[in-house]
């Protein structure tokens, strides 16, 4: 009690004059900063072991054995989202940022911030048909899951189908589909001492926030993951897709811009495409819906727009889910199903809403949600709305899940 008192005492001042306070008190007690830090024994009795507790954060021993530390630790997280979601900042990789600082590095440790490194070369014809093609050869080649005999007779089709998107927006989702390839071939690598048939269990895991305050129930699959997923690889996969989350975000919004101003519209279309990872959908139309399905990415540049069920999900079916919302006042509604709206559950999903007043209802497991993945909510700006039961806004459990928010009155 008088621990949690004297990390409040900090927490209030700014951060040297709160020290000197504090420590000043400690001498008049005959005390010392050292006399603070709560380090646990192994020989304590009714104890674990705190050497052999699993899944600590790389910073809890260190916050507790320096808990003075506490408020600067905190104040560094937020000045993480001060620095990165502020207008000022015009690098275009705040996501990526906040992604590393505060999840990340956070949770990892071990990883180092070299950068996304991501494909930015398309051709100059047709790029957005040569790249779903790369796509589908890749992944056929990777997975073993795919028959070619049938989509060669379908290309002419498919190049018809594409051509109805103008060739700049064309030029960045190219670009933006070859990079969510390559986040899903470090997911892979994530996983590649998983046994397979156990990744849909996951998925109904659903109740770890009633049933571990006590222990009432014990999943051995945790433990089976944990034990074998290379969470680095998880981690690159996870910024990888949030840089070229965002990369297509800011192209996109300046090309819209543009293309506007110099032929007053833009034809509308709609373009839907099948993967083996999950279904891809270009969309410029108003007032689009969406209903929950297997989405590997969704870009929707206009309108009001309405999703439902699971979107922006990355599991067992669809590890990495993209969706990107240009402008609209959207509806994002997940009344029953476990996972939606920015939820990594064994994989990553991020959300992206550029602008609009938006309303985000879900049950469970959503908003910034990550179970052994990570999941991501990034609404920009726009006077927004969000509902949810437990396991979500911002909450991993074994993994990241985060909610950010940069302008409005929500």
């Amino acid at each position: 009690m008088i621990l949690s008192m004297l990390i409040l005492f900090v927490s209030l001042f700014p951060s040297d004059s709160g020290r000197v306070q504090v420590l000043n008190a400690l001498e008049k007690l005959g005390l010392s900063e050292l006399d603070l830090g709560y380090v646990p024994k192994g020989y304590w009795s009714r104890y674990p072991d705190p050497r052999r507790v699993p899944y600590k954060l790389p910073f809890f021993d260190d916050l507790m054995a320096e808990p003075l530390e506490i408020p600067d630790f905190i104040r560094s997280m937020a000045n993480v989202v001060e620095d990165y979601l502020n207008k000022e900042y015009k690098k275009g990789n705040s996501l990526y940022q906040c992604l590393y600082f505060l999840g990340v590095e956070k949770r990892v440790g071990v990883f180092r911030n070299y950068g996304a490194n991501l494909s930015s070369q398309v051709p100059e014809r047709e790029p957005l048909y040569w790249a779903y093609m790369k796509f589908m050869g890749e992944i056929s080649t990777q997975d073993n899951t795919l028959s070619f005999s049938g989509m060669y007779e379908e290309a002419d089709s498919i190049r018809k189908l594409i051509s109805s998107i103008p060739i700049p927006i064309q030029r960045i989702l190219a670009k933006l589909l070859l990079n969510v390839l390559d986040s899903y071939k470090w997911w892979k690598i994530s996983i590649r001492n998983v046994k397979k048939s156990s990744l849909p269990y996951l998925l109904e895991i659903d109740d770890l926030d009633e049933t571990q305050s006590d222990g009432s129930v014990y999943y051995p699959l945790i433990d089976d993951f944990m034990d074998q997923i290379d969470e680095p690889s998880m981690a690159y996969a996870a910024l990888k897709l949030a840089q070229a989350g965002e990369n297509a975000l800011w192209e996109l919004d300046s090309t819209l811009t543009s293309l506007r101003k110099s032929e007053n519209r833009i034809d509308t279309f709609h373009v839907e495409l099948n993967t083996p990872i999950g279904k891809v959908v270009f969309e410029s139309g108003d007032n689009s819906k969406y209903m929950s399905g297997n989405y590997l990415l969704i870009v929707d540049l206009s309108g009001d727009d309405v999703y439902h069920g699971r979107i922006a999900l990355g599991d067992f079916e669809t590890p990495t889910s993209l969706l990107i919302d240009l402008s609209g006042d959207d509806e994002y509604i997940c009344d029953s199903l476990f996972g939606s709206q920015g939820a990594g559950i064994g994989g990553i999903g991020i959300l992206i809403d550029r602008k609009g007043d938006d309303t985000y209802k879900a049950y469970k497991g959503a908003q910034g949600f990550g179970l052994i993945g990570y999941g991501v909510l990034w609404d920009i700006d726009g006077e927004d709305s969000f509902w949810l039961t437990t396991q979500g806004q911002g909450c991993g459990m074994l993994g990241v899940g985060i909610l950010l928010n940069n302008q409005g009155n929500d």
